[in-house]
């Protein structure tokens, strides 16, 4: 059996991502750090954290003691760790990255929020223009939500879910074949003179 030259050992080194500085520069480290910060592109020594934006001094020749130091550390860090804890839970969280690279955690995914503001549109009664507001898109910056879509993606959204709920409400008066109870009521909101008539539908289900 042959003893690995120094050369070898080298070669394997730089295969697993870890050059003769110790970091292997641009390739892939094994250091878990290097998935929460990010080298700047203008100064190749200086990292930043991705949870809280700190800007750290990381040459290649002094490892990872420091970053590791300062990710375990970070209260974004630890905010994030506890929120993906919940995954699962009832609770949806993703990480969403900005054009810099830094990750933002959303307490929702982006399809639950847009299917929630449309359904705060339909139940507030709301113009489709709402979503284009300042004032929604204030809200949504404030609370750290995800970017408001058009009005005509909200409205194509808003079809689609009618279309489905009403064919979803079919199926369900449809297994029992049974009767339905109608009745009507009719007023006027005495400040903007609005007429409504709303029709319910009383039945029994299969529960």
């Amino acid at each position: 059996m042959e003893t690995p030259s120094r050369n070898d050992k080298r070669n394997e080194r730089e295969e697993d991502g870890v050059g003769s500085s110790g970091l292997g520069s641009k390739k892939k480290s094994r250091s878990f750090v290097w998935k929460h910060v990010t080298r700047q592109k203008d100064n190749y020594d200086i990292c930043k954290c991705r949870y809280c934006g700190k800007e750290m001094s990381c040459p290649t020749k002094s490892g990872t003691f420091n970053l590791r130091k300062h990710v375990l550390g970070c209260k974004a860090f630890l905010a994030w760790k506890a929120a993906k804890a919940f995954e699962g839970k009832g609770r949806q969280t993703e990480l969403t990255p900005d054009e810099e690279g830094n990750i933002t955690l959303y307490k929702v995914s982006e399809d639950v929020f847009k299917e929630a503001t449309n359904e705060l549109i339909v139940l507030g009664e709301f113009p489709l223009a709402f979503i284009e507001s300042l004032a929604w898109r204030h809200f949504c910056l404030k609370v750290q939500l995800h970017p408001p879509v058009c009005r005509k993606t909200s409205t194509k959204d808003i079809v689609a879910m009618y279309a489905a709920r009403k064919a979803q409400m079919k199926k369900v008066l449809g297994q029992n074949k049974q009767r339905l109870s109608l009745t009507t009521d009719i007023w006027v909101v005495p400040y903007t003179s609005a007429s409504y008539m709303v029709i319910t539908a009383h039945f029994v289900d299969a529960s």
